[in-house]
């Protein structure tokens, strides 16, 4: 049985059907999933294609404790699309204390059987709290490096009930520092809707008719992340800044955030207007994806991100940084490149190599669609779980 479906397996029990015979009846279970906020960004939307493959037999509540800047979106719609129920506690009162009375009473009323924790620095404070109250409380705490929560997940280990991390390597790191009993450390790759072939022709479509014509009948290279100093957004901009005088080159900015105004002002410093298209945040990633030839992952620090998998189902090549799970979506040579972090020679040169070798790009990106379509689809990832639900 897969851990997802040990994980949130509901307890059957026994009902009166018309005919009088008995009948086994799944009851609602209550999941709670804490996190920071709800952007656009790959962690929601993985939760929320979760969620989805769960259906039917579940409730989901999704609690936010950060205010979010409007830079960086809001998915919240697209949670309560899936039926959760949806509270931002900086929007219920600015005190710490009436935040932790109104979580509480969340807790008391929905009788959760599971809490899920993603990077939330509230829940880790409040969890020893949490437990001493409500102790048969399954925790599940996701991890996607080894940043500031790591430390934390070690220390309340005791508390936690399984963690998740990408990759096997990082399980390896979570566990070597933890001294007491620990929690179960399972590891779960992120997976993703691979789209039909008809469904990526209409996301090209839709492209063709947002895509200024600076960029079309070029080749495309493009950065997709939100714009923090992780996703490293300047240091794609310093690539186009170096390439821009490439003859038949184009090249493609999406996303918004924090960093936002750094990014923006970085390219006016260089006059690269009318070389990069900035569309800022978008519905989705798809259609742009779809028109572009190469995607840039420059991050400084990162999980397993979702843009690699998108960029998979697109057939497109990647050049990333070397850090934290990529190397288990881009094998280096395979489909795509792998260059370490900040070394903007190397990302040139790579860039430039694809671009004087088409023929290449385009047998690394259909090599990127079969590993997408052999590893990562979301259906043998999240059907492993879903099925004794269903």
């Amino acid at each position: 049985m897969h851990f997802w479906e040990k994980l949130f397996a509901p307890r059957v029990g026994r009902s009166a059907s018309r005919s009088g015979e008995a009948c086994v009846k799944a009851p609602v279970r209550n999941v709670l999933l804490m996190l920071p906020w709800l952007p656009v960004s790959g962690i929601e939307t993985l939760y929320s294609g979760r969620f989805k493959t769960l259906g039917d037999g579940f409730r989901f509540t999704v609690i936010t404790t950060t205010k979010a800047a409007e830079s960086m979106g809001d998915r919240t719609e697209a949670f309560e699309k899936l039926g959760c129920s949806v509270v931002h506690l900086p929007q219920v009162s600015t005190s710490a204390l009436e935040q932790k009375e109104k979580l509480f009473e969340i807790l008391k009323k929905e009788n959760f059987e599971a809490l899920i924790i993603v990077g939330c620095t509230m829940a880790y404070d409040l969890l020893p709290e949490i437990k001493t109250t409500y102790p048969a409380l399954k925790v599940i705490d996701e991890l996607w490096d080894c940043g500031k929560h790591m430390q934390r997940s070690r220390s309340l280990s005791h508390l936690i009930s399984h963690s998740l991390v990408p990759t096997s390597s990082l399980a390896e790191s979570l566990k070597a520092g933890i001294n007491t009993p620990c929690a179960s450390i399972e590891v779960i790759r992120c997976g993703i809707n691979v789209a039909s072939e008809q469904t990526r022709a209409e996301a090209k479509r839709i492209a063709e008719k947002i895509l200024p014509d600076y960029c079309k009948n070029k080749f495309l290279v493009s950065f997709f992340g939100r714009l923090a100093p992780e996703k490293n957004a300047e240091l794609f901009v310093q690539i186009v800044n170096r390439l821009k005088d490439v003859e038949g080159m184009a090249f493609c900015l999406v996303g918004d955030g924090p960093n936002g105004k750094t990014v923006r002002g970085l390219i006016a410093q260089y006059e690269l207007a009318g070389k990069v298209y900035c569309p800022g945040l978008v519905d989705s990633i798809d259609p742009l994806m779809s028109v572009s030839d190469l995607v840039i992952l420059p991050s400084v620090t990162d999980g397993q991100p979702l843009v690699l998998l998108h960029a998979g189902v697109f057939s497109k090549p990647v050049i990333a940084s070397r850090v934290g799970a990529v190397d288990m979506i881009i094998r280096d040579g395979e489909n795509g490149y792998l260059v370490d972090s900040g070394d903007l020679d190397g990302f040139c040169e790579r860039v430039m190599s694809l671009y004087n070798n088409r023929n290449l790009a385009r047998q690394l990106g259909e090599a990127g669609f079969r590993i997408v379509q052999t590893e990562f689809d979301e259906k043998l990832i999240n059907g492993k779980f879903a099925a004794l639900l269903n």
